[in-house]
Formats: structure tokens, sequence, C-alpha cells
């Protein structure tokens, strides 16, 4: 460890040389930060690629006398400082495996091509722009970014690996009858599911595609002056049936709450499929989305005719609804009275229902239609966005990762069977610059590797306070 603090300390001196040299070609100011990234990237590629080869040197210390070395092997890793070329001891163990001590300490899987970090920030940025968009603005901040085609990989394994784990939890409850292991106890759950239509490309026989949208929260909160944001909001996105939409929901959900005590408003447009989604919890009621209602009312009716009807509609009461709807003579009377036939129980208000109608802080549902332009839109059907069915469902899994913020759990990172040897947990806790630890600055300018370099004085000195690139003119 002391070889590499000399090498760092050395390192800084050599950096804040190169910098200076760069700085004599660049008058403006976007050229000074040009060049201070990219003496910093550099400088990091390099400690990242010595600290990793000392750490290679410490774990082979320890390594049973029976392992055979073989040789040494490089891998290159992409990451948020540039493409690291990492080389390692390649050994036969006592059974003639081949082995790569560093890579199984660290969870290096063979797999892995970028770190964890830079995984996390290319696909959260997929998820709002297009690939080749999300990869120009990643070659205009990194030294080296991924291609459009390896974001496309990156986001596919996300998706794919966020659609696994709502498979299992839906077969988990609804095949083999386990109940969710969620602990979390509200009084009430608030649910409203929307669908999106969206567009496909080389689909044969098929050019639009639903996906379902479900959203739920435990209420509302103040943030700021008279502005209200949705309490512990989560999302979930499906592309298929209702009855999977509602099965992987609910186990979603059972996964973090129990819900046995729970009363749950579900809110939707009254489509069949939004209907059944009271019947998968125990104390649901189902109410008609206020906004779809009032649509269809001004479909048929005049102003202040449509007011009443809505008001009386909200109260439970259909009778006043359709007889102004029959006394008004419109066309599409008939099939606005069947619409509100359809969705007669959940006509009435949820607030005038036992356990809501005492708390005069409740609101008005009516989130899932901004959060179907929020979540859904934005990144999948405008600016002429189209999709394959196998696309459409890794990206719609990989919003729903953004949105809940859980995103770092899906990206491909480090997986470690057992814990660190202590030799190399001791050696990546060690602070780099452990080699200023007890002394004073004076004492530091006199060490051995201090009198290398001619601006190491001047370099200690400013330490505490903010360089200043004009200081030796």
């Amino acid at each position: 460890m002391q070889q590499y603090q000399s090498h760092v300390a050395a390192l800084v001196v050599e950096t804040e040389r190169e910098l200076r040299q760069r700085l004599r070609s660049v008058g403006d100011l976007d050229g000074i930060e040009a060049a201070a990234r990219s003496v910093a990237d550099g400088v990091a590629r390099q400690l990242v690629e010595d600290l990793l080869a000392d750490a290679d040197r410490v774990v082979a210390e320890g390594l049973p006398r029976g392992w055979r070395l073989v040789g040494f092997r490089t891998r290159s890793l992409l990451s948020t400082v540039g493409p690291l070329r990492l080389t390692r001891r390649l050994y036969r163990d006592a059974k003639g495996r081949a082995r790569l001590p560093l890579d199984e300490e660290l969870g290096l899987a063979p797999q892995v091509r970028a770190t964890a970090r830079l995984q996390e920030i290319a696909v959260e940025l997929c998820s709002r722009v297009p690939f080749r968009v999300a990869a120009g603005l990643l070659r205009q901040v990194l030294p080296a970014a991924p291609s459009p085609v390896a974001l496309h990989r990156l986001v596919a394994t996300v998706g794919d690996r966020r659609q696994r784990e709502t498979d299992r939890l839906r077969q988990q409850v609804f095949e083999q009858g386990e109940p969710g292991s969620g602990e979390r106890r509200v009084s009430r759950l608030f649910v409203e599911a929307d669908g999106k239509w969206v567009h496909l490309q080389q689909t044969t026989g098929h050019r639009d595609l639903e996906l379902y949208l479900g959203l739920a929260h435990e209420g509302w909160e103040l943030e700021g002056r008279r502005r209200w944001r949705l309490k512990a909001k989560q999302v979930h996105l499906h592309v298929g049936g209702g009855v999977h939409f509602w099965e992987g929901f609910s186990a979603q959900l059972a996964e973090r709450y129990d819900l046995q005590a729970t009363r749950v408003v579900v809110n939707g447009d009254g489509a069949d499929w939004v209907q059944h989604g009271s019947a998968y919890f125990h104390r649901a009621y189902g109410q008609l989305d206020r906004f779809h209602l009032i649509r269809a009312l001004r479909r048929v009716l005049p102003g202040p005719e449509w007011r009443r009807a809505y008001r009386a509609a909200c109260r439970g009461e259909l009778l006043p609804a359709v007889r102004a709807i029959l006394r008004g003579g419109h066309p599409d009377g008939p099939a606005v009275i069947q619409y509100l036939q359809h969705n007669r129980s959940g006509l009435a208000d949820y607030r005038l229902q036992d356990g809501f109608r005492d708390d005069p802080g409740l609101r008005g549902l009516g989130a899932g239609e901004a959060n179907i332009d929020k979540v859904i839109a934005n990144r999948m059907s405008k600016r002429g966005m189209a999709w394959t069915i196998a696309g459409a469902r890794r990206m719609a899994k990989v919003l729903e990762t953004t949105h809940n913020g859980v995103l770092h759990n899906y990206v491909v990172r480090p997986l470690r069977a057992r814990p660190r040897r202590r030799p190399l947990r001791r050696f990546l806790r060690t602070p780099a610059n452990a080699v200023f630890q007890g002394t004073t600055a004076e004492e530091a300018l006199h060490r051995t590797w201090a009198g290398t370099h001619s601006s190491v004085e001047s370099f200690l000195r400013r330490i505490g306070r903010p360089p200043t690139l004009w200081e030796q003119g």
C-alpha cells in the first residue's frame, strides 16, 4: 500500500503539470473545462487500474498453496471515467479448474462489460430519450460511451430481469398460494388503472398494442404552497391481458403491504378489465373515474344539465342523470346511459363510503390520466415512436423501475458469493492519503517521494483552499 500511496502522490503532481501544459493552448472557458475533464478522467482511470492491480497482488498472497499461477489475463470494463483495462492473475486450483481470484473477490462476472454505475446512468437516460439520442448525449459527457446497440441490450437486460421478478411474485401468490411478505400496514390505499395504446413495428397483423398502467399511493402530502403530491407512489406496467396485470400488480403490492385490514379504492375508466381489479383486494370499492364520468355527461347534456346530473351521479343516484339524458334527445344518449348503467356500482364518490367519509383531508382521484402521459406517452408514443411487442414489454418494465426508484436493483451488478478475504478488505479500506496521516504539511514535504518533482511543494502548500490555475503565471 505504501508503494501505491507514493504513486498516487507522484501522479497528482504529474497531473497538475499535464493540465498546465494543455492550458497553454486554451483560449476560452470551454477549452479549460474540456482540458480539465480529460486530464481528470485519465487520472481516475489510472488510479483505478493501479489500485486493482495492487488488489490482485494482495489477493494472490492469501491463496491456498495448491494453486498454480498460469499467467495473466486482461479485460476491458466501460466506466464513467472511460474504458478500464484490468490485468489479473490466472490460476489453476488443486482440482485443475481455471480461477481468477480478483474477479471472484470483487464479484465480476464474465459477461459484464460496463460498471453498474454506468449501466444505471445509461438505462435511466434511455428511459427518457431514444437510444441514438442517449448514445449521443453520453458521448458528449463521457470519455467513451456505449453504442445505441449496446444501450438496447442494456435496456433489454433490465427489462427482462424486472419481468422475471414480476412473474415470480405473481406465480408465488396465485399459483403456489403463498401470501406476500409485505409488513407495512396502512388504513387506506388508492389504486388507479388505465390503458395506453402505442404503435407497433415489424409485427405482422398488429398495428397497435395496449399497455396497462397501474398506480398505487397512500394518499397526499403537501409539497410547497397549495401543491400536493402523491404519497409513496408506485407504478406497475404490463403488456398482455387484464388478469395477469391485476395478478402482477396485486402481488407487487402484497410484497410491500399487509393488506388484510386495508380499505382499497380502485379508480378507473369503467373498462371491464379495470372493474375486475376490486376482486383482487379484501376490502375494495371500485369507483368510476370522475374525468370519464364528466366527459360522458358533457357529451350529451348542456352546461347546467350535465352539472346537475354529475352531482346526482356522485351521490350514487343514476335515475336523475338518465332522465336528463332522455329529455335531451341526443343521438349518443343511449350509449351514455348504457355506460352509466354498466358502471352503476362505482358512480358514488368513494368519500361517501364507510371508512372514508369521516376524513375531510381526502381528495379526489384521477392521477392515472396524468401518469399515462408522464410514465408511458412521453417515451413510448410521442415523436413517432414505434415498438416491437418484446421491445415495448421491456421498455415498460424499465419505466416501471425508474419511476419506482428501484432501477439500481436490476442492473448487472457484481455478485459476491462470499465475503472478501480479510487482507483485501483491509487493503481497500486503507485511505490512499494515509501517507499524510499523523504528519504536518511541512513534514510531508520532506518525504522521500516529495523531492522527485519540483512542483510538489507548491501543490501541497495549496491544500485546503481552491487552487488558482494562474498562480504560476
